[in-house]
């Protein structure tokens, strides 16, 4: 059976827990296809698989990217695969659902009757996910159970990840609001939470509490009060269904789990932070390592002393064939990993969509993730490896893929200009008239080297563009703002320059997603940075994600009259581009601009610029938006 799963969420790990250990005594396999939000075909290898007839059921969990899903699902249908939904519901097909409200109910019981909290704020999740609604459904019937008026509480918008729940609670605080407790709407929500919290100086359970949903391994770690959906149960319902002696839809009940975050045996020091996660720097470590290998053999023969420095002990390298890009792709198994076992093979070509030959599948009893390896030339094969068992282990076999593409990709065209070089040398022995061709042939070969080098250095360029720049955008994301600011900061503070700073809010742009959708939101994004990025003209000048809808041009050197003029020709070139948008202001896409200047050599931080432009901002809100305002305006 083929499981389709969310790569950037913990929950499926759980799930497929309790799927494997119903299925261990039976001949069922499960095969876990990772999916992302911003990429459209990572559904593409599992659509060939079931084209091919290698799985009896699909498996389909809640999807951040919808249209991974949709593409499955239709795949599913068309060859007759039977599906089934895990905690969403797919029409004819049977579901396992968790209820939320049982849960909910009493941690809200303990929260609001037990902690005597009388204003909550709540953090909803993704808008139209079922699980949101559902929750956010049983925090209103909760106020309403113990007598609390909804106008005395806060529901924020903060989906559910970690930064926009950060910039949600942290925007409430500063706003005035104190609150006596914080519901979030999943434990990665709540982390956000928690970091909003440390920085407004309250501590954790003394003087407000915070609760998650999912109880994920990390809620554990830390003392967080969360809610646990039984997910092993609902894989093991799956499982029933599957062996044919479940046929109705599945209700697993969920429960409270009380811990230090909501004041049960509370220490004096409150929630423990994050521990370190130092594999990841071991990936890092690796990948400079490989950049020193002269062919994929040597990468081979690196890899396997370094995956159990990574937490992996069953893992498979498995590189695609040279050959026509038309037809079947082929694949050989370059290197496997199981446990203390290590093989280097050249096997039998066979079709990649198989992910491993048949003989060497009891490698992976039960249950595997697959990744591809991709670089700038296109894809060379894939990774297959266990099941990750944490958020730190999706963290480092995502990091492993990327070194290893790039890698392999820089490898393997290298040693295609070389087969060639030789080949060329090997006609100049045998003709002493072609020596000069067989010269050519050397000094080809050195270049190539060269160029190899430089396209590698090129990549390293590229990668550091990459992690600087917000994908959607495509302008600087808020860790190189951060970086940037921090920069022009000391700059200015060192030769007495003034720092302009334009914060930019698109208006009504969670309408605008409802109303149109995601995808044309994400154009939208990008057709407003392009005109602020026209409004920015100098190059010393920066535009940035700040994060969701927000936008932010830094401005060194600007005085206040510079700044106003670059925050009121942003406003207009937004509004130049007539974006229709029903629920805005004009019924046009527009923004909103707080702006601000800094003297550095006068301030005691860059966060004091950060603040004055969010507080402009919220004035421009308050008047009626698609306007700019400065400070004391």
């Amino acid at each position: 059976m083929a499981a389709l799963v969310d790569g950037g969420v913990d929950f499926p790990r759980r799930l497929l827990a309790g799927l494997c250990a119903r299925l261990a005594p039976t001949q069922w396999q499960v095969v876990a296809y990772n999916t992302w939000r911003d990429r459209l075909h990572d559904a593409d290898l599992l659509v060939q698989a079931l084209e091919a007839g290698h799985f009896a059921a699909l498996i389909v969990t809640q999807q951040r990217n919808a249209e991974s899903e949709r593409v499955a699902v239709t795949a599913a249908r068309k060859y007759h695969v039977p599906v089934l939904g895990v905690g969403r519901r797919v029409p004819g097909a049977v579901a396992v659902m968790a209820d939320n409200h049982v849960g909910m109910s009493a941690l809200l019981d303990h929260v609001l009757a037990d902690g005597k909290a009388r204003r909550p704020v709540f953090l909803r999740g993704n808008p139209g996910s079922p699980d949101a609604e559902e929750r956010e459904d049983a925090f209103v019937q909760g106020l309403r159970r113990h007598d609390i008026p909804l106008c005395a509480a806060r529901v924020l918008d903060s989906g559910f990840d970690r930064d926009p729940a950060f910039r949600a609670l942290n925007r409430c605080l500063q706003d005035g609001f104190r609150p006596d407790a914080v519901v979030a709407g999943n434990d990665e929500a709540a982390l956000g939470a928690l970091d909003a919290v440390a920085l407004a100086g309250f501590r954790v359970p003394q003087d407000l509490s915070v609760t998650g949903f999912d109880d994920s391994p990390i809620a554990e770690l830390i003392g967080l009060t969360s809610i646990d959906q039984d997910l092993p149960a609902q894989g093991r319902a799956v499982a029933e269904a599957l062996l044919g002696t479940g046929r109705r839809d599945v209700v697993v009940v969920s429960a409270a789990r009380l811990r230090r975050s909501t004041g049960v045996e509370c220490a004096e020091s409150g929630v423990r932070p994050l521990p370190h996660r130092d594999r990841l720097a071991q990936v890092h470590d690796l990948h400079r390592v490989l950049t020193t290998c002269s062919s994929v053999a040597e990468v081979i023969d690196v890899l396997p002393a370094w995956l159990p420095r990574l937490g992996i002990d069953r893992f498979a390298l498995v590189l695609r064939l040279p050959g026509p890009t038309s037809g079947e792709a082929l694949a050989r198994v370059a290197l496997l990993c199981s446990g203390d076992v290590v093989q280097t093979h050249s096997s039998a070509p066979f079709p990649e969509r198989l992910l491993l030959p048949p003989a060497l599948e009891d490698a992976f009893p039960q249950a595997v993730a697959v990744r591809t390896l991709v670089g700038p030339s296109g894809c060379h094969g894939l990774m297959v490896h266990g099941i990750e068992q944490d958020e730190q282990d999706r963290t480092v076999t995502a990091a492993l893929q990327v070194a290893l593409g790039q890698v392999v990709d820089t490898l393997q065209r290298e040693q295609e200009l070389t087969h060639r070089a030789e080949a060329l040398g090997r006609h100049a022995e045998r003709l002493e008239e072609l020596v000069a061709e067989r010269t050519a042939a050397l000094e080809a070969e050195v270049a190539t080297r060269q160029a190899a080098e430089a396209r590698l250095r090129k990549a390293n360029v590229e990668l550091e563009r990459l992690s600087s720049m917000d994908e959607v955008t495509q302008v600087a994301n808020r860790r190189a703002f951060n970086r940037f600011l921090e920069s022009a900061w000391d700059r200015a503070s060192r030769d007495g320059e003034p720092v302009g700073l334009v914060m930019c809010d698109l208006d009504a742009f969670k309408a605008y997603n409802d109303l149109y959708g995601h995808l044309a939101g994400d154009h939208c994004l990008r057709q407003v940075a392009a005109a602020l990025t026209s409004s920015a003209r100098r190059s010393s000048d920066l535009v940035a994600r700040y994060g969701g809808e927000e936008l932010v041009l830094l401005l060194p050197g600007a005085g206040p009259e510079a700044t106003a003029r670059v925050a009121e020709a942003a406003v207009a070139a937004v509004r130049a581009l007539r974006l229709e948008h029903e629920r805005g202001p004009r019924g046009l896409v527009t923004v909103s601009a707080g702006w601000a200047v800094a003297n550095p050599a006068l301030e005691d931080d860059e966060q004091s610029l950060i603040r004055a432009a969010d507080t402009a901002l919220y004035r421009a809100k308050e008047h009626g938006r698609d306007r700019c305002v400065g400070p004391g305006r």
